[in-house]
């Protein structure tokens, strides 16, 4: 049955005739992509900026995961209410404004506003751009999603070498952040051009059903598991550049290259596991991974050899990469997929990557690179143990 309500807007082209807003939104989430990674490598030289220990700034995740959660959460308002174009122009040029400021920021307080509100807006573009792709490919919207996350990916992948050249051509890095919001503005310009996707609403009542208490602990075993998981992804995404300075794995340059590693690593995994997901149903995929990741992070623990940081690195992020897109696909089959279950998934990886990143913060400053791995290794094994009543419901 038809669950959306008509609307005044002109029945929009095919499929084939709307490649300009697919392509923009790829070209938006390269650029996001971007942004996300550069945090972690602009640590060090903040911080000696400021005059701060590097662990100080660990505030930064949390201010800028609050604000991607409120801006999930109003995205997921507004985008069924205004038409998207506008509203992710509106975004952009806020996005671009605050990363202009960001590297000029002369207080650690004024950096953890500028996130939050560069958070706001990427929460709301995260939100509204995976529903804009849904709208423009009604029924055949996978592969596109697919695309989006792998630019991203790529996004993420190449941030920290755009730092590293930042740093070895003029010393500091505040000439990447301006152009990457100097791109932010064509983006949501070229947005502005192009027809909105028709909004589409649920009709009230439509996809609601009672939830049993043991479906509501269930998904609160899901929440949990999902919180612990993009705590252990954005953590060592975030230090895994300082963690290579103290480790000494060589020059700033080779500490952003292996920023990268892990990123491309990321990337490399969502692709890989495409024809996996084919073949293994996510009851077995999502263990098997952790696995790998578990053992990639006991290799960085234990190893000492150079050679052991780097496959370590590229390892657990070929572990990690299928994991969240696996998990939804695992509630889906463990519940009644619903707007209000992909609602609670999303509170839950903000809170785990607002608070666990600055957990291994503190972690890393108090007693060194190897705690934090460490601390990480038990952070995946909570969430073995929290997976498990997920895992053993048929």
């Amino acid at each position: 049955m038809d669950t959306t309500l008509p609307t005044s807007r002109p029945e929009q082209p095919p499929a084939a005739g709307r490649w300009q807003p697919t392509a923009a939104y790829y070209a938006i989430f390269l650029a996001l992509g971007l942004l996300l990674a550069t945090l972690g490598p602009a640590l060090p030289y903040l911080a000696e900026r400021l005059g701060r220990p590097v662990e100080a700034l660990a505030v930064l995740f949390t201010a800028r995961s609050v604000g991607t959660l409120g801006g999930a959460l109003l995205g997921g308002y507004l985008f069924s209410r205004l038409p998207g174009h506008r509203l992710v122009a509106v975004m952009l040029l806020l996005i671009a404004g605050a990363f202009a400021f960001f590297p000029h920021a002369p207080l650690l307080a004024l950096l953890g506003a500028v996130l939050l509100v560069a958070g706001l807006s990427e929460g709301m573009l995260g939100v509204g751009l995976n529903t804009l792709v849904s709208w423009e490919h009604p029924g055949r919207a996978a592969p596109y999603l697919n695309g989006l996350h792998f630019f991203f990916g790529a996004g993420a992948f190449l941030g920290p070498q755009l730092i590293a050249l930042s740093l070895r051509l003029s010393g500091y890095i505040a000439w990447s952040y301006a152009a990457l919001a100097l791109v932010m503005v064509p983006l949501g310009f070229w947005l502005l051009r192009l027809a909105s996707p028709a909004i589409q609403r649920e009709l009230p009542g439509a996809g609601k059903s009672e939830t049993s208490r043991a479906d509501a602990l269930l998904l609160l075993a899901l929440v949990l598991f999902v919180a612990l998981y993009v705590g252990g992804e954005t953590g060592f995404g975030g230090w895994v550049y300082s963690y290579a300075l103290e480790r000494n794995v060589g020059s700033e340059a080779r500490a952003a290259l292996l920023n990268s590693a892990f990123w491309g690593s990321f990337t490399a995994g969502r692709l890989l596991s495409i024809p996996l997901a084919t073949r293994w149903r996510p009851r077995y995929l999502i263990p098997a991974h952790l696995l790998l990741a578990l053992a990639s992070l006991g290799v960085l623990l234990v190893v000492r050899h150079p050679a052991a940081i780097w496959i370590g690195t590229i390892s657990y992020g070929l572990g990690l990469a299928p994991i969240f897109p696996t998990t939804v696909a695992l509630a889906g089959r463990r519940l009644q997929i619903s707007s209000r279950v992909n609602a609670w998934l999303l509170v839950g990886g903000s809170l785990g990557g607002m608070t666990l990143p600055w957990l291994l913060g503190r972690v890393f400053g108090a007693w060194g690179p190897q705690a934090m791995i460490g601390a990480l290794m038990l952070i995946l094994l909570l969430a073995c143990l929290v997976l498990l009543p997920v895992l053993r419901r048929r």
